[in-house]
């Protein structure tokens, strides 16, 4: 899942450091 597909869910700026979490713990598990 990219960075611009999960902002689409999650448009509002406060999401940012959730967003991050994301997109770090799917880089870990590849």
């Amino acid at each position: 899942m990219s960075w611009k597909r999960i902002r689409q869910y999650f448009p509002n700026p406060e999401c940012d450091y959730i967003i991050k979490d994301l997109v770090e713990l799917e880089e870990k598990e590849k």
